[in-house]
């Protein structure tokens, strides 16, 4: 609708423009009106191609689709909003692998892929997911062609390996960490957060 309008108005436009330049035409009365000095003009012109200038601005913000006002605006809100979520399970995921081979590779994995809302797990799936998608600055681009939300699925599907590794052999554990974590420093690069060895992962 806002592009119909402008392309409306355009030529209207233009044509008060024409009038605004053209000079004064010389009358015939026997008065002589005192001709129009150009600085009188300059407050219609000025107006003139103000009003031009704000049609013809979102027409091109409408032709680029928004991209790099949506790559501002969405990507560092959602990062400031899971950011913290994300970060307190990435911490949980390091500590599995110190539980590999002990007593408490079993309860550490179950604690970790609990069903619970705030588990680990549940936070990865869920905030970790809607950060991959606030990459997403082209609305004609469905989220599953986002390289952001392909690495997440392969993710979830490397933790799904892993849960059923911590719940085994030792050797099936640590080769299916290993692999998960390949996965998860992948994801993390995409969605512009710190991988596995910074330091701000380290037990508080």
């Amino acid at each position: 609708m806002a592009v119909a309008r402008a392309l409306f108005l355009l030529p209207l436009l233009a044509v008060d423009l024409s009038h605004a330049l053209a000079p004064p035409r010389p009358t015939r009365s026997a008065t002589a009106r005192p001709a129009i000095s150009p600085p009188a003009l300059l407050p219609r012109r000025a107006a003139t191609h103000a009003a031009i200038a704000s049609l013809i601005a979102p027409l091109a913000a409408h032709a680029s689709g928004g991209a790099t006002a949506g790559r501002t605006t969405s990507i560092p809100r959602a990062k400031l909003r899971y950011s913290g979520r994300l970060t307190a399970a990435v911490k949980a995921f390091l500590v599995l692998k110190a539980s590999i081979g002990t007593d408490e590779q079993k309860k550490a994995g179950k604690a970790f892929f609990s069903d619970a809302e705030d588990s680990a797990y549940s936070e990865l799936k869920t905030a970790g997911y809607l950060l991959a998608v606030a990459f997403k600055i082209d609305a004609k681009v469905p989220p599953d062609k986002l390289e952001t939300v392909k690495a997440f699925k392969k993710l979830m599907k490397d933790l799904e390996e892993l849960k059923k590794g911590m719940d085994g052999k030792p050797a099936d554990a640590e080769k299916a960490f290993g692999k998960a974590s390949e996965s998860l420093n992948l994801y993390l690069e995409g969605v512009e957060l710190p991988l596995l060895d910074d330091s701000s992962y380290s037990p508080a």
